[in-house]
């Protein structure tokens, strides 16, 4: 299990909604599709960083 599935697995077992994207692209896309309170980045995608992203 990598870090985003075992991220995502604790958060729902807690009642959050989650929305998981690995790349940065899939990420601005979910970015404009959906409402967000919350946002937890990479700062190592392949496509580019939680940095840039931010």
């Amino acid at each position: 299990m990598d870090l985003q599935e075992g991220l995502a697995y604790s958060l729902e077992a807690e009642g959050y909604s989650i929305i998981a994207a690995s790349t940065m692209e899939e990420g601005e896309e979910q970015f404009r599709k959906n409402a967000c309170d919350l946002i937890l980045l990479d700062c190592n995608l392949p496509d580019g960083s939680g940095f840039e992203f931010c």
